[in-house]
């Protein structure tokens, strides 16, 4: 027998704990240690509340953690805040965009340097694109973490 919390984090979050097998902590404390008495091991020694959710025995954590920092308790186990996810997901399109900006730089300024004033229009047009890319690409058609997982703007790819 292990037993596992879900616990709320004051930032919204949901912190795990797993604790020891009862079959370990019964090497420490002897044979006669009690399923009552390693529950009330684990929620002391974890300053558990009442507002802490002990999981199923088989539960497992889901495969994908991609939008691990929007997991939130639901009373019963984790779903997904989309809302948190998305913006997860417009964080990991910002920091892709802001890796191809340099490049677009690059290019800018050569264009200009060769007064080729039609090479730096079209490089400042995709510059312009992809810094438009956080108030033009629509995330809120994804009503699942799978459907949000799989847009990403043709600009990044």
């Amino acid at each position: 027998m292990t037993l596992r919390f879900a616990v709320s984090r004051p930032d919204g979050g949901v912190t795990i704990i797993s604790a020891a097998p009862i079959a370990d902590l019964k090497r420490v404390f002897g044979p006669l240690f009690t399923e009552e008495q390693y529950r009330a091991h684990v929620i002391e020694r974890n300053g558990l509340t009442d507002s802490a959710v002990e999981l199923p025995e088989d539960w497992t954590p889901p495969d994908d953690r991609t939008f691990r920092d929007a997991w939130r308790l639901n009373g019963k186990g984790l779903e997904v805040d989309m809302d948190r996810a998305r913006v997860i997901h417009m964080g990991r399109i910002r920091r892709a965009r802001d890796a191809k900006l340099p490049a677009l730089d690059v290019q800018f300024t050569r264009a200009q340097g060769r007064k080729d004033a039609a090479a730096a229009d079209a490089v400042e047009a995709q510059r312009q694109t992809l810094r438009d890319l956080p108030t033009t690409f629509d995330l809120s058609k994804a009503s699942t973490p799978d459907e949000l997982r799989r847009l990403w703007p043709a600009e990044l790819a």
